[in-house]
């Protein structure tokens, strides 16, 4: 068996492992998505060896396996920055979540020990800086 078809074999083993990893739903589609692109594109790669050849001639490169290394360089810098927008995205939302429960949960110690959040706040009619007006006998 040739190295060609060695990556053909391996393409087909990762192509059925994001099968079931799908299935699963142990990855995402827009993730798994790549994934098979790139197995299909290596699969092409390594059953029709010309097909390097005529792109690196069509680009201009000498060495095949130099575009392959090119190729495989770019897209996974486009994914690394993929997911890092991923992640920064999700630590925004992390940090509010927090905020949030943390807001949640002195509202309920406040309940809980007698006393009303938005009724203790500065500036609100009932707070602590406006006292309750005595209600006048005439009315």
């Amino acid at each position: 068996m040739t190295g060609g078809w060695w990556t053909v074999l391996i393409c087909v083993v990762v192509l059925a492992s994001l099968y079931l990893l799908l299935r699963r739903k142990n990855i995402r589609e827009k993730y798994a998505f790549i994934w098979i692109v790139v197995a299909i594109g290596i699969i092409i790669l390594g059953a029709v060896p010309g097909v390097a050849t005529w792109l690196s001639n069509l680009v201009g490169i000498i060495v095949p396996a130099n575009l392959v290394f090119a190729i495989a360089a770019i897209t996974l810098l486009i994914v690394v920055i993929h997911l890092s927008i991923g992640v920064s995205q999700l630590e925004e939302k992390v940090r509010t979540l927090a905020e949030e429960i943390a807001l949640l949960r002195l509202d309920t110690e406040q309940q809980a020990s007698g006393r009303v959040a938005h009724h203790e706040s500065p500036g609100h009619p009932d707070g602590p800086e406006c006292p309750e007006q005595p209600k006048d006998p005439s009315d």
